[in-house]
């Protein structure tokens, strides 16, 4: 995923599914992901941002590194 986030062909959207107790299982967490993302220069879309159950669905929007 690093890689694709580092290209010159980067998505410009990119629609996650955040499952937290899995992310628990490899010792990491959501905002852990949150903070990849926007290290490369993504940030939520306002509003888009929807949680079912203990899971977020996420809509991310690349603005620049």
């Amino acid at each position: 995923m690093e890689k694709l986030l580092r290209s010159n062909d980067k998505p410009e959207h990119i629609f996650i599914e955040i499952h937290t107790n899995y992310l628990r299982k490899f010792g990491s967490s959501a905002g852990e992901v949150v903070n990849l993302l926007r290290s490369f220069g993504y940030c939520e879309e306002e509003n888009k941002v929807w949680q079912r159950n203990k899971d977020f669905l996420c809509h991310f929007i690349y603005k620049g590194a």
